[in-house]
């Protein structure tokens, strides 16, 4: 039947373990090996993601910088299949959870300063204009009923709406 005892070639392990007949490590659910508790190494995608995973700031240290690393680490975790997501752990998916309710509110904060910043005239500033509206559009609609400066946000939309963007850009 080819099974018998033999020396976990795989691991390294000096004892004798009895291994299915390939020699090869037999995993089970719990990711270590049925025969001799071997951890079942991650694969080069599964190691990518829980790298970038790693690299995510606290929560309490998260920015409106941070916003691609943390969009990084959410699409490799996504892109991982059932048995890879078993690698990750849950202080790594937490981690992940809490930095994007930290940068949601990070870039919240950022685009309520930017309005706040706004002058009265919109005409006099249009880079301020540009980098308010900017901030608001990338925001959820969920985000955006979460903003403290709705006059400013009400007068950038209505100016916005007057414009002619085309031309602006054209002649600028």
């Amino acid at each position: 039947d080819g099974a018998g005892i033999r020396t976990c070639e795989l691991c390294k392990q000096t004892e004798e373990v009895v291994m299915p007949a390939t020699g090869q490590h037999n995993y089970g659910d719990d990711l270590k090996c049925t025969v001799c508790g071997a951890a079942e190494p991650a694969d080069e995608v599964t190691a990518a993601a829980i790298a970038l995973l790693e690299a995510l700031p606290a929560a309490e240290d998260v920015t409106a910088n941070d916003r691609d690393a943390i969009k990084a680490a959410r699409a490799a975790y996504d892109a991982l299949t059932d048995h890879q997501k078993k690698f990750v752990s849950e202080e790594l998916l937490t981690a992940l959870t809490d930095a994007e309710k930290a940068l949601s509110g990070a870039l919240v904060a950022q685009a309520d300063a930017l309005l706040a910043a706004l002058p009265d005239d919109l005409t006099s500033d249009m880079g301020a204009v540009f980098a308010a509206y900017n901030a608001v559009s990338t925001l959820s609609e969920a985000e955006k009923a979460q903003l403290t400066q709705a006059d400013k946000l009400a007068a950038l939309n209505a100016y916005l709406g007057t414009m002619d963007l085309y031309s602006y850009f054209k002649e600028g």
